[in-house]
């Protein structure tokens, strides 16, 4: 057995029990713990502070849903760490799924068909996989279940935290290019728009952000309502397309030097079969191993 496997074992056997005493689900809500508050803690340092500027403030007492760009890590990182409003991001379910979550890094975060030493990005891969959900859990993240019948559960839990008065975060970039700055958006997020305006009365605004790199600010722009008189998939297209395109001159004002995209040169060399079909690349990276 390789000394990095030997040592391996070794570690997980200790942060599992770590894992485990830091972060119980009761009653749906995460309950914090030292091992939480230190991964936290550790996020901020290595994310330093940022500012939030808002081309059009929301009033204190409005909830509303704020679309990101995700340039790989800097997105989710940024915002868990720093966007000031109270709110529940959207989070893959592959990093909260014991059996898949390693293989979901190994391949969307290293991308692992790109590397020589696989053995070694795998062993690496589950280690991240032990350390990114305590980064997520102060803000009760919303599992987002791609290609399964349990979607409805992120719509229905998304809708319920806007009636509790909380806003949402959510990353909604899809791996077809568009800009430097931001890839297509999905659309189908935009349908809780329409379920929270049935059940409640009320019309939702969608608030483009976009995270720079190397600048320490985020950007809030000018938001768009849905409008409950249209079609829904009229909605779905508009509301996604305006939101593309602002993050995209959110980006282009900013001044950011440095840009990441949602998916690395990789991703396009490497798994060039998933290029254009998307649904088939969370399905491959929802396994308990791919290669």
């Amino acid at each position: 057995m390789p000394l990095y496997d030997f040592c391996g074992n070794l570690f997980f056997l200790d942060l599992e029990l770590m894992y485990k005493c830091m972060m119980v689900r009761d009653m749906g809500k995460n309950k914090k713990s030292l091992y939480c508050n230190f991964m936290t803690w550790l996020g901020k340092l290595i994310f330093p502070k940022r500012t939030t500027e808002y081309e059009h403030p929301p009033k204190e007492d409005e909830v509303a849903i704020f679309a990101a760009n995700h340039s790989g890590a800097v997105g989710p990182s940024n915002m868990i760490a720093w966007f000031p409003k109270e709110f529940r991001p959207w989070s893959t379910s592959c990093l909260f799924d014991k059996k898949v979550k390693a293989n979901y890094i190994f391949h969307d975060i290293f991308f692992g068909r790109s590397k020589k030493h696989k053995r070694f990005f795998r062993f690496l891969s589950k280690i991240v996989a032990k350390m990114l959900p305590p980064l997520f859990a102060p803000h009760d993240p919303i599992f987002v279940y791609r290609n399964s019948p349990k979607i409805a559960t992120t719509f229905r839990e998304s809708v319920d935290t806007l009636k509790m008065g909380k806003n949402l975060v959510i990353f909604p970039e899809n791996p077809t290019k568009f800009s430097e700055y931001v890839s297509e958006l999905y659309s189908g997020f935009v349908d809780i728009a329409r379920i929270y305006y049935h059940q409640t009365g009320k019309i939702i605004k969608f608030y483009p952000v976009y995270v720079p790199a190397d600048i320490k600010k985020i950007m809030v722009g000018v938001p768009i309502e849905y409008n409950p008189e249209n079609d829904s998939s009229h909605e779905r297209l508009r509301i996604s397309e305006y939101l593309k395109i602002q993050i995209d001159a959110l980006g282009r004002k900013s001044g950011t030097k440095k840009f990441i995209p949602f998916m690395r040169p990789e991703f396009y060399e490497f798994y060039p079969e998933f290029v254009n079909d998307p649904a088939s690349y969370w399905s491959f990276c929802n396994k308990e191993r791919s290669e």
